[in-house]
């Protein structure tokens, strides 16, 4: 954080000394130059992210120092990347490079958000969570425990229940289903324990249990997916951006 802020506030003093002296601002010049091969060097930084995460055992220093130079170094990139224009957008390339610095910017500042947001109301509202990769195993293990509650219960109205309202919450899509509203999967569930007969209310408060439990499953799948899907957008911009810059520095080398 401090590198950024003190090579930022450098970048702006060069940038309004040279634009007081001169009157204009040339990113050809030298110090826009070097402006635009920082900008460029840190672009390039941006994307070995992915390969530090996905060698986690190799010597490459912390994950969480590399997280945190991602995001301060990401907004010095775009600082510099302004300041070689000239804050001034000239050209269908630059134009390009514009809109596509700007999808990186927002979906990343969108999954820093996400990532500060989501973990948080996960341990608060979900206590039941389990590892993300787990959960097929972990349905299929609620649904052969609520057939053996069955089996063992032996009554029609519960299988009867069980066939019509829960099998289909336990390994379907459970999205707009009843039981997965708490105030409606409450009143039914008080519905058939009214007609079941005392002996039987432990069994339907298990099963009772193991829907709650898929409940809370479906919202950590949902957290989850947001969690991890705004990477589906940031990380092909990443890669078009390198592209472009590429492109953009041998364009004006060429002419």
């Amino acid at each position: 954080m401090w590198t950024t802020l003190l090579v930022t506030g450098g970048a702006l003093a060069a940038y309004a000394l040279v634009l007081r002296k001169n009157g204009s601002w040339g990113a050809g010049s030298p110090i826009g130059i070097v402006f635009a091969a920082g900008a460029s060097a840190i672009f390039v930084f941006e994307i070995l992210l992915g390969l530090r995460k996905s060698k986690p055992a190799w010597n490459l220093g912390r994950a969480a120092s590399w997280a945190r130079a991602h995001v301060w170094l990401g907004g010095l990139g775009l600082v510099l990347s302004l300041l070689h224009a000239g804050f001034h957008v000239r050209g269908t390339m630059s134009i390009a490079l514009t809109l596509v610095l700007g999808g990186v910017t927002a979906s990343g500042l969108v999954g820093l958000a996400l990532q500060q947001i989501l973990p948080t109301a996960m341990t608060k509202n979900i206590p039941r969570e389990t590892i993300y990769e787990q959960i097929p195993l972990v349905l299929a293990h609620l649904k052969t425990e609520a057939e053996e509650l069955l089996a063992k219960a032996s009554t029609d109205l519960l299988s009867r229940f069980y066939r019509e309202s829960v099998e289909s919450f336990l390994v379907g899509n459970p999205r707009g289903h009843r039981l997965l509203e708490p105030e409606r999967s409450a009143r039914l569930f008080e519905q058939i324990k009214k007609r079941l007969p005392p002996e039987q209310h432990d069994a339907l408060a298990d099963l009772r249990d193991i829907c709650e439990e898929r409940a809370q499953l479906f919202a950590q799948e949902r957290m989850q997916r947001w969690l991890h899907g705004w990477l589906l957008v940031h990380v092909p911009l990443s890669l078009a951006l390198v592209v472009l810059v590429a492109g953009h520095a041998l364009m004006a080398l060429r002419y």
